[in-house]
């Protein structure tokens, strides 16, 4: 088994190219290192992580998929150089992204913004989609094999994100294999059912199923509900918000993804009317994956009995959760023996290297 090291997440800013409203500065960040072989690109709503093994080293890489609007003024942009915190320029201001975003924007007043809007690129926003491929490429180093992919599962496809996330893969010199990331956690912790069950993954944007039958995708489906949806209604409903030096209201979606997957909560026994109001949302959200799963076992002419059932993804990290997922997989007529909850973060990222690694032997023989 790998050894997992954790690397600092890098900000090599690149040349926006068609997008010359944006200039990139390069204060702070450092050279990125071209790696042979495959690699996992993960792009949930919250979050965008790179997974690789290399000399028998399991590494990750981790941003925050968020920005913040810092005033580009002349004292702004000596603190952030001084800091080493790399910034790139949008008119008159200056945008930091990822994890350091969440670091600076108490100090400079500084509104937090989440780069998806329901697992989908900003509408008719060239700035946030160049914010996108800057995070994607802060996380991504360079190299020569097959990149295996997951977007934000979203009750629509997104074909633009799809294609930027194509094109900035292109541009670090691998070449993309786009795979669903209920498919690549399937592929990463069902092999001990011979690759055959379904898989639930409860992501920020939406929940997304997967039936796999020895290792074959044969049905798939997005219930249009996740964490962001939640996030947004605790924000709204616990006033949680700030004012940038404008006036301008944000809400503040940190804070409240903070509360809702802190160590206290306990959904199975509610402690407080919020958490209550939370069980009743994760219930429903759970109740319709678990019926979506239910007319894809019969779609499949698949019985339910002893179907292996994996659930990934942030939501499963919510205390009582596995009583609440219990439930619901019972009233759809499946077995709760035969439902786990098999996620370290890192299922989906597994499968994608996975499935990328089978992928380059092919590739390599057509070309």
């Amino acid at each position: 088994m790998s050894d997992l090291t954790a690397e600092t997440p890098i900000l090599p800013f690149a040349d926006p190219g068609d997008l010359p409203t944006l200039e990139s500065d390069t204060a702070g960040a450092e050279a990125a290192t071209a790696e042979s072989g495959a690699v996992a690109l993960d792009i949930d709503g919250d979050c965008v992580t790179s997974f690789r093994v290399t000399d028998g080293v399991a590494r990750l890489r981790r941003q925050a998929s968020v920005y913040a609007i810092v005033d580009g003024t002349r004292h702004h942009r000596s603190l952030l150089t001084a800091a080493g915190v790399p910034f790139a320029e949008a008119g008159e201001q200056l945008l930091v992204l990822g994890d350091a975003a969440m670091t600076v924007a108490g100090s400079f007043d500084a509104p937090v913004v989440p780069a998806f809007v329901r697992g989908r690129l900003p509408d008719s926003d060239p700035v946030g989609r160049q914010v996108v491929a800057l995070l994607v490429e802060s996380v991504l180093p360079t190299g020569d094999g097959v990149c295996g992919i997951s977007v934000p599962a979203a009750a629509e496809s997104d074909s633009a994100l799809e294609s930027l996330i194509g094109n900035v893969v292109q541009l670090r010199g691998y070449r993309p294999l786009l795979v669903g990331g209920a498919t690549a956690a399937g592929m990463s912790l069902l092999e001990d059912a011979g690759l055959s069950g379904l898989t639930v993954r409860f992501g920020d944007a939406g929940t997304e199923l997967s039936m796999l039958l020895r290792g074959r995708e044969s049905d798939r489906h997005v219930v249009a509900a996740g964490a962001e949806a939640l996030v947004d209604r605790i924000a709204e409903s616990g006033r949680r918000s700030f004012f940038d030096r404008e006036g301008h209201r944000y809400r503040d979606t940190a804070a409240a993804r903070q509360w809702l997957f802190g160590p206290r909560r306990d959904i199975a026994e509610p402690s407080s009317a919020d958490e209550a109001r939370l069980a009743v949302d994760v219930a429903a959200i759970v109740g319709e994956a678990a019926k979506t799963a239910g007319r894809m076992l019969a779609t499949c002419g698949v019985s339910a009995r002893n179907l292996p059932v994996v659930a990934v993804g942030g939501l499963t990290q919510i205390g009582g959760f596995d009583s609440v997922l219990g439930e619901a997989v019972t009233r759809s007529g499946i077995d709760p023996a035969a439902v786990r909850v098999g996620d370290d973060g890192l299922s989906v990222c597994r499968g994608l290297l996975a499935l990328a690694d089978a992928e380059t032997p092919r590739l390599s023989a057509a070309a």
